[in-house]
């Protein structure tokens, strides 16, 4: 009995053992597969967590890195290499050859901020800049300090006539002759267009200054070679000096500019200091100039209209158009008196534009033929001359109806780059008149040159009839020229019956002037 119970409890252990062995056995598996299945989502985590950061932040800065390196490669300055990730295998190496590469870029985005890209001289905002510390730190040693302003003289031409790339060519040589002048502490700077800044400091005196402004215009008026051609140019200057003239950079600059515009109406090539005088006429035209564009804001201007008589019958030819200004103090102001002003303010085309508006909708006749005087100006304004044409292709203005004045000045240095536009008006029907002829140095080659419909002898002439013998030989030998070249002849400022009769036997075709006609707003006027 005893050793059948030690074989049932011996079977019943090894029962016990073999259930404990299988409990483990199959605690074992599901650790197993517990830890299998960790390590695959771990490892799809690792998988996807790699994917994830090579589409959002590898790859990305992979390609900006590329980008980068082939915008910077444009540049001569920005040429290091920028390693590829997987090609390094690691992101600071990118990340630091991209903070190089912004940083080579923000230099050279400073540089051409402050540069001028044509000639690589300082721009104005540099000039300025350069100016404010340099008169900073000479108050504090007493020193002058220079601005020297300089304005290229009938560059324009250059740029009408051959072309931009031949204009460049000049600058940039230019730019190299100052540099070349002025000692390496100056500041030679290129404002804009045709205009170039220098500024001087540490000299003690105006002769200084005198001494490199001469040597300045030497070298600008040495001729220049390009593509073959010689070419000449010459320069004005205005001279403004801290802090006799002020200390304020702006102001300097603008004192140098206006002294520099009386350099070039005086003869071209010079220079002038800034004076009081300059300064007070400076101030009286900055006021006419806001006076006038207050007055056309308001509207003030008007259209006068003068009428020009045919001298074989005495009826009328057509109307000359006349600008007029109303002034509240001056009275009625003429053309003459605030031209400059117009001019300078750039209000030139727009009132073209209203005098045209005003010969459209307002003329003294239904079908009166009127004519307007343009500047020379705006006949290179391709802007204005393409509204011009339009008013005429569309039928506003009635070509047959239309004559356009140009003054004699025109011819010195402009008729080639006007010619386009005059022929085109020809073209359509307008006709062109040659005003006040005499007066300026218009030569027979100009008058080959364009078959002008109308010659205009200017009332200076017309005035001596009776007392100056040589007048009356002149306008004889211009009303014989202009009927030799298919022109007729118009007299202006005719005032007396004795002017009258002397050109009507000299067969001169028309006139005008008080005798025939004052100018009204109407155009209906009594002598």
């Amino acid at each position: 009995a005893l050793q059948r119970q030690l074989e049932v409890l011996s079977n019943e252990m090894a029962a016990w053992r073999l259930q404990q062995i299988g409990q483990e056995t199959e605690l074992s598996r599901q650790l197993g597969a517990a830890v299998l299945l960790v390590l695959g989502l771990m490892l799809a985590l690792g998988i996807a967590a790699y994917l994830s950061i090579d589409r959002l932040i590898l790859r990305p800065v992979a390609r900006l890195a590329d980008d980068l390196k082939a915008h910077a490669g444009r540049g001569e300055s920005l040429s290091q290499f920028v390693p590829a990730v997987r090609e390094s295998g690691g992101l600071r190496d990118v990340l630091v050859a991209l903070q190089e590469q912004v940083k080579a870029r923000e230099r050279e985005l400073n540089h051409l901020a402050h540069h001028d890209s044509l000639t690589g001289l300082p721009n104005r905002d540099l000039f300025r800049r350069r100016l404010a510390d340099s008169i900073s730190v000479a108050q504090q040693h007493g020193m002058p300090v220079g601005v020297l302003f300089i304005d290229l003289d009938r560059f324009k031409q250059v740029n009408d006539s051959y072309g931009h790339m031949v204009g460049d060519a000049i600058l940039i040589e230019i730019s190299r002759r100052l540099r070349k002048v002025f000692r390496q502490e100056d500041v030679v700077a290129r404002l804009g267009g045709d205009e170039f800044a220098i500024l001087l400091e540490n000299l003690h005196q105006r002769e200084e200054m005198t001494r490199l402004a001469e040597k300045a215009l030497s070298a600008i008026e040495r001729p220049y070679e390009v593509a073959g051609r010689k070419f000449y140019s010459g320069a004005s200057m205005g001279i403004a000096v801290a802090p006799d003239d002020g200390t304020d950079p702006d102001r300097l600059i603008q004192l140098a500019d206006t002294a520099m515009y009386a350099a070039k109406q005086d003869e071209g090539s010079s220079y002038r200091y800034v004076s009081p005088e300059l300064t007070a006429d400076a101030a009286a035209k900055h006021a006419l100039e806001n006076q006038l564009r207050e007055a056309i804001a308001r509207g003030q201007l008007e259209l006068h209209f003068q009428p020009v008589l045919s001298t074989s019958d005495g009826h009328l030819h057509c109307y000359e158009s006349l600008l007029r200004w109303p002034h509240a103090e001056q009275g009625m102001l003429r053309p003459a008196s605030f031209m400059n002003a117009l001019a300078d303010a750039g209000l030139c085309s727009a009132i073209s534009d209203w005098a045209l508006n005003e010969i459209q909708n307002r003329r003294p006749d239904d079908h009166a033929v009127v004519s307007i005087n343009l500047s020379a100006r705006l006949l290179h304004d391709e802007v204005f001359a393409r509204r011009l044409f339009e008013r005429i292709d569309v039928g506003r203005l009635v070509p047959g109806e239309l004559i356009i004045e140009i003054t004699e000045d025109t011819l010195e240095t402009d008729l080639r780059a006007a010619a386009r536009v005059l022929h085109e008006l020809k073209r359509r029907g307008v006709q062109i008149a040659l005003d006040d002829f005499g007066t300026g140095q218009a030569s027979l080659s100009h008058l080959r040159r364009f078959p002008f419909d109308y010659i205009k002898i200017d009332q200076s002439f017309i005035a001596g009839i009776g007392n100056v013998r040589n007048d009356e030989k002149l306008i004889q030998a211009i009303i014989r020229l202009a009927h030799a070249l298919g022109m007729r002849v118009v007299a202006e400022g005719v005032e007396i019956a004795v002017q009258r009769d002397f050109l009507v036997a000299e067969g001169c075709d028309f006139i005008q002037g008080y005798l025939v006609g004052k100018p009204t707003a109407s155009g209906q006027s009594k002598p």
